[in-house]
């Protein structure tokens, strides 16, 4: 599962050449982004559409299916979508089929650990920009405002990440961009073409101030404070 990721340090013109996309809108870093199916502080995702193209577009980090019409306190853990259940739940199938997006990040983090006394460790690809793989939709509120949101899809964890947790968000080389955003190749063939990226992946126990989703800055992806004593003979 992959419950907090980070889009810091990354400027707004890596995004625009990494994704070739234009926006309408300023980013600030975010180093401590967390699901919520609430409005507010939505990450950037980067969606194609046959008349719009590639865009780069603002979302609640927790899908919500244009079909769903139940309250939203009612929706059901779905910010993270396991990659073996996309084509047969109807939860995921349909933006499986034509809902593809990319979700730019520089690292994500994992928890292992009793609640309370969880340790955090942050993966990475030397903090460069990437992107997972996630779905979206666009859910019509009953005051009728259009809400955009996604979900990361996630696989089972490799070697690294598998003595932290059983999952990990599924990473996207940039040479699968095209094909796994085209709404025209089906989903079952837009999976299969996914790679990770070929840059190594890194990882270390984070500062335990990142467990709070409501801290922000780069604190919440600094090293543990024993890791750091340790760098410094402490």
């Amino acid at each position: 599962m992959c419950g907090r990721y980070s889009l810091a340090p990354a400027e707004f013109s890596q995004l625009r050449l990494q994704f070739a996309v234009e926006a309408q809108f300023e980013l600030s870093q975010r180093y401590n982004i967390a699901p919520t199916w609430a409005p507010g502080y939505e990450p950037p995702i980067v969606v194609q559409s046959p008349e719009a193209g590639r865009q780069l577009a603002l979302a609640r980090w927790w899908l919500i299916p244009s079909s769903w019409s139940r309250p939203l306190n009612a929706l059901p853990t779905s910010f993270n979508a396991r990659a073996e259940e996309l084509a047969s739940k109807p939860f995921w199938a349909r933006s499986f089929e034509s809902r593809r997006c990319l979700v730019p990040a520089t690292g994500w983090r994992e928890f292992s650990g009793p609640r309370g006394q969880r340790r955090a460790y942050q993966f990475h690809y030397d903090h460069a920009l990437f992107a997972f793989a996630g779905l979206w939709d666009t859910w019509l509120s009953p005051e009728g405002q259009a809400v955009r949101s996604f979900a990361i899809v996630t696989v089972a964890a490799n070697e690294m990440v598998s003595s932290v947790h059983d999952r990990m968000p599924l990473c996207v080389d940039p040479a699968a961009y095209g094909v796994w955003l085209d709404p025209s190749v089906p989903g079952e063939r837009a999976l299969a073409s996914v790679r990770s990226p070929a840059a190594p992946l890194a990882s270390y126990e984070a500062d335990a101030l990142g467990n709070d989703s409501r801290r922000e800055g780069p604190e919440c992806i600094a090293p543990a404070r024993t890791q750091q004593l340790g760098l410094f003979g402490g």
